[in-house]
């Protein structure tokens, strides 16, 4: 299939700088499909592969920063809502070097209808606002809850730092709604609080001892994480 034709005026190459190899891989299946980059700059960029033709690869590409980035990976916003930006720009990769072949300065509206994927499409299929708030045995019922729970999670002035980690649940209090999480990866334990209707899933992940997935928030002078979502561990967990 042929790449499409671009009418947007060019772009310097060496004002992108190198996309590879990438300062964090977000999604990738055959090719690198969504991730960051560094730019010259030392600023911050995101790309998302939109189409391809025998050696090279076309990806949207547009500045980011951190907290978008957690979003993206949260659920919070699409993929389509952290590449739009009022600066973008389109990227030929070829294959053959990774090296840029040429670029154009975008907007969103001089994309053909299909270079990005639909409004409310997230960056992981597990990513649905999922929250598992009852248990019984070892099986989770889960149920869906309103998108606006989770933008809880990441606060819109960056006060709040994004927590996603797994591990496994220990001292729990049950007058306090408070546990420690411990067992994480490459990290020490953390004290984490939950709300009261969280209290079944918490109490069963505590008495199986099975690894669970929490997602919360906590701030950079505090290191209690306020839990928002317990999730089952993703498959490539250990």
């Amino acid at each position: 299939m042929a790449l499409w034709d671009v009418s947007a005026p060019e772009y310097p190459v060496e004002l992108i700088g190198n996309l590879f190899p990438p300062e964090e891989m977000l999604y990738e299946y055959n090719e690198p499909l969504i991730f960051t980059f560094k730019t010259p700059l030392n600023g911050l960029a995101i790309a998302y592969l939109s189409d391809d033709q025998d050696d090279i690869l076309r990806y949207v590409v547009a500045p980011t920063r951190p907290s978008i980035v957690d979003k993206l990976k949260l659920g919070t916003i699409s993929i389509r809502e952290a590449l739009d930006q009022p600066i973008m720009w389109l990227v030929d990769i070829t294959t053959t070097d990774w090296g840029v072949r040429k670029s154009w300065q975008i907007q969103i509206k001089d994309l053909p209808e299909d270079a990005l994927p639909e409004a409310d499409v997230l960056l992981y299929p597990h990513l649905e606002p999922v929250l598992p708030i009852k248990a019984t045995g070892q099986q989770i019922k889960e149920e869906n809850i309103p998108g606006e729970i989770i933008k809880q999670v990441t606060s819109a002035d960056d006060e709040f730092s994004l927590f996603d980690k797994e591990g496994i649940i220990r001292e729990l209090d049950r007058d306090k709604y408070t546990f420690t999480l411990r067992e994480i990866i490459g990290e020490p334990e953390r004290q984490c609080s939950f709300p009261v209707e969280q209290f079944d899933t918490v109490l069963e992940m505590f008495t199986e001892e099975q690894r669970v997935r929490i997602v919360g928030q906590s701030t950079r002078e505090q290191r209690v994480v306020e839990v928002k979502m317990i999730l089952k561990p993703r498959e490539s967990s250990i």
